[in-house]
């Protein structure tokens, strides 16, 4: 095989890995329209950490139960029919928006809760303008013997 169709090949490898983050989102991102789910971890001292994805946003959350009958410890997963009409939030003390993006912290009867929360535009936008670099970087660099072919020509006006 040529020299030229495995850079070829190579730079094609490259740019692929960075196209697969914009099509999960992409892909995410529709499926958020019906659905969405979570994972969670609860530890034994009432700890826990989820990443989750609704209503057109991927997020992280954390925080501490005080009544740990209620979760039990291990890993949770969970994926729900997104059902009814959904309409933004009013911005209130302990929740907050802006275009998009969400940060809320709350206390429930003991129970601190924290969510970040970035919509999958954001995402998409960000691994875009990452793959534009990386195209640019692996663009075939041009061989200046074989680019512009210039022939040498005679000087006018001698005989």
């Amino acid at each position: 095989m040529p020299l030229y169709y495995v850079e070829m090949l190579q730079r094609w490898i490259i740019r692929s890995m960075f196209m697969l983050p914009i099509l999960f989102c992409v892909g995410g991102w529709g499926w958020n329209g019906i659905h969405s789910g979570w994972v969670s971890y609860s530890s034994h001292n009432g700890d826990w950490i989820e990443c989750a994805t609704r209503a057109g946003l991927v997020g992280v959350g954390w925080g501490s139960h005080i009544k740990m009958n209620v979760y039990n410890e291990g890993w949770r997963c969970v994926v729900k029919d997104a059902t009814g009409d959904r309409f933004w939030p009013r911005d209130t003390p302990e929740r907050h928006f802006f275009l998009g993006f969400d940060f809320h912290h709350y206390v429930d009867a003991g129970d601190q809760k924290s969510f970040l929360y970035a919509p999958y535009w954001f995402f998409i936008l960000g691994f875009s303008v990452i793959l534009y670099f990386v195209w640019q970087k692996t663009r075939p660099k041009p061989n200046p013997r074989k680019a512009f072919p210039v022939e040498v020509g005679k000087a006018s006006g001698s005989s």
